[in-house]
């Protein structure tokens, strides 16, 4: 293999077509933002976007006595997050031997595709490699929530997909737990829950994603309708992998770096069906729209 950075993008999974994209990062763009402190502004808007669609509408809120009552809700949800414009440009720096350092401002992986290169007094070009020019990002994701035991309801999700070629094997997995607090203080009109969850999403060799939440809430429900509002505090930890030739393989960390949301949801049961929708208001901004089955 000639001399070059191996690295495989996110597969964005297109609703609708059912269509998964994956892309590469060519060596330049893999040394550039792979190597030094450009790496987590570039990237982190992706961490942000990702780890908040499957944090989104995990947790069943389900709510009739919540310690008397037995469910099970199979079903699927979308998330369509859109890519607003402080998700698109960060302030780049360059590196030596380019002197005096300079910044830029230049495309994140969401910006716009085209590169951009500085010059020194020397002569010394840096390039910053463009973006791929993303406006909204979707994922199909699964659900499984059952409840409940000891005033708390419980999620699951669990997706692998070989896919062959250099990507091999897409994985996204979670838990998480939904505790209603204000059972302790016998409310009958309204519900106040606190919960937890860990997702992962893992594609072969070359990504690693690891997210935690903490959530609080509040909602009411009303015979076959829900309604609820929540405050998360998130955090996200994705390992990108490379392979070079020239240097040895590695990794770079990317955190998150959008933590708080907050946002509203409701549902309505018709019979055996489940329709949900929720919807965040601070970045990234989301809706989510689910559909299941509940017994």
């Amino acid at each position: 293999m000639k001399p070059a950075v191996l690295f495989i993008l996110i597969g964005l999974i297109l609703i609708g077509t059912g269509e998964l994209v994956a892309q590469g990062l060519p060596a330049p763009a893999s040394k550039s933002y792979l190597r030094n402190a450009n790496a987590q502004n570039y990237l982190s808007p992706f961490v942000d976007l990702v780890g908040a669609s499957l944090h989104s509408m995990n947790f069943s809120y389900h709510h009739p006595d919540s310690n008397k009552k037995f469910h099970l809700h199979l079903g699927v949800s979308v998330a369509a997050s859109i890519v607003t414009d402080p998700m698109k440009t960060f302030t780049g720096v360059t590196e030596a031997p380019f002197t005096p350092e300079a910044s830029v401002e230049v495309p994140t992986i969401f910006g716009k595709n085209e590169s951009l290169t500085a010059y020194d007094k020397n002569g010394t070009g840096y390039s910053f490699p463009g973006g791929f020019g993303i406006n909204q990002v979707n994922l199909l994701i699964p659900q499984l929530q059952v409840g409940t035991l000891f005033h708390t309801n419980f999620s699951g999700k669990f997706v692998a997909l070989d896919v062959g070629g250099e990507l091999k094997r897409i994985e996204m997995y979670g838990f998480g737990i939904n505790h209603f607090i204000s059972d302790y203080w016998h409310a009958h009109k309204y519900f106040v829950s606190v919960g937890g969850q860990y997702d992962a999403f893992n594609l072969g060799e070359y990504l690693e994603g690891r997210n935690w939440l903490a959530q609080a809430s509040v909602g009411r429900q009303v015979k076959r309708f829900n309604c609820w509002s929540y405050l998360q505090y998130q955090k996200a930890s994705y390992d990108f992998h490379y392979t070079d030739d020239e240097e040895g393989d590695g990794f770079v960390t990317i955190k998150g770096k959008n933590n708080v949301r907050f946002g509203i949801g409701g549902s309505v049961r018709l019979a055996f069906i489940k329709i949900q929708a929720e919807a965040s208001i601070l970045h990234p901004i989301m809706v989510n729209l689910g559909l299941g089955i509940q017994f």
